[in-house]
């Protein structure tokens, strides 16, 4: 299988002296080239990263190909190792400050999907009480719909039978009336 590589635009690079001084800049000036990478105080530090963040930022620019174009001819291999332990050291330092932002964004993050899960079983239990709040007004309804029905069927069944006694007091007085011309022809 064989690899692919992707061109990649190269920035412009500086002549070879302004880069080492560049790459001096990310190691402490009262440092000691060959002592451990991670020796220094916290503003130190911060000042190397934030050179290095400046500098090897662009995404776009080929780092090795400059790196290797910044050293000193001929080339020493002492000054490129002296150069990969600052890297190293460097890399080391991010590490360890993109760790410790990520644990700190970690337990933030963290409260907020709990916030989230509290919202969503809130926002679930609204659910549940509107479902039940409608169910109980269509049961609601209905029996006021079923009421408003059986007080019309009633209240036509009183009409009804109103006319009916009106009609029962008609006869009824018919009846007397027939009843007396009855007596008065049979005197």
């Amino acid at each position: 299988m064989m690899m692919q590589t992707v061109p990649r635009a190269v920035a412009p690079v500086a002549p070879a002296g302004e880069q080492m001084d560049d790459m001096n800049n990310l190691v402490d000036d009262d440092q000691d080239p060959n002592a451990a990478p991670n020796q220094g105080t916290a503003e130190s530090s911060a000042s190397r990263l934030s050179s290095a963040i400046s500098r090897f930022g662009d995404l776009t620019r080929d780092a090795v190909t400059d790196e290797l174009a910044s050293l000193r001819n001929p080339v020493n291999v002492s000054d490129i190792e002296r150069c990969i332990e600052r890297y190293t050291g460097l890399e080391e330092e991010m590490g360890t400050l993109l760790g410790s932002q990520i644990i700190s964004n970690y337990e933030g993050f963290m409260r907020g999907m709990q916030h989230v899960q509290q919202v969503d079983l809130e926002f679930a239990l609204i659910g549940v009480k509107v479902k039940n709040g409608r169910r109980r007004l269509q049961e609601a309804d209905a029996g006021i719909v079923q009421g408003g029905l059986y007080v019309a069927r009633q209240r036509r069944r009183r009409e009804r039978l109103d006319a009916v006694l009106a009609f029962v007091a008609e006869l009824t007085e018919l009846l007397k009336d027939r009843q007396r011309m009855e007596e008065c022809a049979a005197q």
